[in-house]
């Protein structure tokens, strides 16, 4: 902005690197306060209902922050308040006193506070550019965008402010480290919980192997003590089923082993009184099986 007010870019095809040396501007540091979120309202469409339309969503420095920045520029402070006062009556608004004055700055200022003034500058409609928004938030209510008061202090207070600074960046940066400590201490823990967690499934699943293996060669010895007939009555769940492969002669090697599997059959079904003693239907009908192959 002070390039345009200090007619540094007089003409558009000035684009020397020595004129724009004439005015310098350091980083704005902030002293005190933030940003905030707020609407967008356009102005110069709907003049009539204080900006309508569909609101954009904006993120913008907090009213009533202060920054601090040095200037340096073959132009005093007072020279410069003179070429923005000529430059802003113009253009409806100004304010001033003997140590401040106001520019426009940012996206919002419109075509007319641009640098060279871009009256060649069209919108995809063909139409001058315009950016004459309000901005709603709960701190501002129908307010333009991208004022700014620029004051004039001593360098006694510019470098307390820097102290100031200094020290506030010094704490957010403590707060910072703490914080990132205190996120890295709950990463390694998490990091440690998943890890005993896998170690653990790991264990619980070699424990799950370890007693099915026991299990097998414990079936297995078992069944190695057994004669061919116990192997058989062991393989079935009931003695039903087998009774009834007894009788389709789905059993190996069956006439040489139905005396001793008949035999050991009838023990396992006198166990229960419900199917041998007091047997009735279908099991009576197995029981009748069983007792004609030892009487066979």
């Amino acid at each position: 902005m002070l390039d345009t007010i200090l007619h540094i870019y007089s003409a558009p095809e000035v684009s020397s690197s020595e004129e724009r040396q004439k005015v310098v501007v350091s980083d704005a540091l902030l002293l005190d306060g933030g940003v905030e979120i707020g609407y967008s309202y356009r102005k110069h469409r709907y003049k009539q209902e204080n900006g309508k339309g569909i609101p954009q969503m904006v993120e913008i420095v907090k009213p009533n922050s202060t920054f601090i920045l040095s200037i340096d520029s073959n132009q005093n402070f007072d020279d410069i308040k003179a070429y923005a006062k000529r430059y802003y009556e113009k253009r409806g608004f100004y304010k001033e006193n003997s140590t401040s004055f106001v520019l426009r700055i940012g996206r919002y200022c419109g075509k007319e506070y641009m640098v060279d003034s871009m009256q060649n500058l069209k919108n995809s409609y063909g139409k001058p550019l315009a950016t004459h928004s309000l901005y709603f938030s709960d701190t501002l209510k129908s307010k333009p965008f991208g004022w700014i008061k620029l004051e004039l202090i001593s360098s006694e207070i510019f470098e307390q402010n820097l102290k100031i600074i200094a020290s506030k960046e010094k704490v957010q940066l403590e707060q910072k480290i703490i914080k990132h400590a205190s996120v890295l201490d709950i990463l390694t823990k998490e990091k440690e919980k998943q890890k005993q967690k896998a170690e653990a499934l790991e264990r619980s699943k070699k424990e799950e192997l370890e007693k099915k293996l026991a299990e097998k060669a414990e079936q297995e010895a078992k069944l190695a003590k057994m004669s061919p007939a116990e192997r058989i009555i062991e393989s079935y769940a009931d003695l039903a089923s087998l009774i009834n492969d007894m009788k389709a002669d789905k059993i190996e090697n069956f006439a040489e082993i139905k005396m001793e599997l008949a035999t050991k059959v009838k023990a396992e079904l006198q166990k229960n009184p419900k199917t041998w003693e007091r047997a009735k239907q279908k099991a009576l009908k197995r029981k009748e099986y069983i007792e004609s192959l030892l009487n066979s």
